[in-house]
């Protein structure tokens, strides 16, 4: 199963993220279930993501917590990432 259900009222762009994921059969944990507190935790390829709507100071911190981590900043940077996947052949070869 995918996600651990649908939170809502949170950051639009997290919120765009998550039901991706779920759309997507791309199973992660949110930020209230793990200790790092980055925004997501895809635990089939050991991968955090961490979004942020515009540059905060506080990000070299975040990413500092985990050592694989991708950091989606803004709406463009969402839907080019959204448009990459969906042309891979197989979300597999992240576990080459």
């Amino acid at each position: 199963m995918a996600g651990n259900g649908w939170r809502g009222r949170g950051d639009p762009l997290e919120e765009q993220i998550e039901r991706w994921l779920i759309a997507n059969n791309i199973s992660f944990r949110r930020a209230d279930d793990m200790k790092v507190h980055l925004d997501f935790f895809l635990p089939e390829f050991n991968v955090y993501i961490e979004v942020k709507r515009y540059h905060t100071e506080r990000i070299k911190d975040q990413i500092e917590r985990a050592t694989d981590v991708i950091v989606i900043q803004g709406s463009a940077s969402l839907r080019f990432l959204e448009s990459l996947v969906s042309r891979l052949p197989s979300l597999e070869i992240a576990n080459r």
